[in-house]
């Protein structure tokens, strides 16, 4: 009988030693991994700072899947970056921020159809100088 109570009480002590995070425990890793998770996230993508809309004047392609456009009120200057276009990058290119190809193909439909109607479009982008692949202002939105 005695061998049965120092048993259970050490059976008892080994579970409570593997499950040893209280529920407190538990909620509060739970919130800091989150906020991890916002830290790295929030860090490893650029956003845009600056939205601007206008009627598109020229749209210009590439084979490569690059695009160019002009807006009919296009900023002279862009820090660093060539103001002479706009570029959207697709999501092959070396730090392109669009996500994947129907989001590129999104945007790109949204400007031929500005284009086409003469409508004016809204984008976003960075005023800080985050230049696209190839030089020109990158654009991360466009609706």
């Amino acid at each position: 009988m005695v061998s049965r109570v120092w048993f259970g009480a050490r059976r008892k002590k080994a579970v409570q030693f593997t499950t040893g995070f209280t529920a407190r425990n538990c909620y509060c890793i739970r919130r800091l991994g989150a906020l991890i998770v916002l830290l790295f996230s929030s860090a490893s993508h650029a956003t845009y700072n600056t939205n601007l809309s206008g009627t598109v004047a020229a749209i210009i392609t590439y084979a490569s899947g690059g695009l160019l456009f002009v807006l009919s009120n296009q900023p002279s200057s862009n820090g660093s970056c060539n103001a002479q276009y706009f570029e959207l990058d697709p999501p092959t290119y070396s730090g392109s921020d669009v996500v994947n190809d129907a989001a590129y193909s999104r945007m790109y439909a949204r400007l031929a159809q500005a284009y086409a109607t003469g409508e004016a479009v809204n984008i976003g982008y960075d005023n800080a100088g985050n230049c696209g692949g190839s030089g020109y202002i990158r654009v991360y939105r466009v609706g």
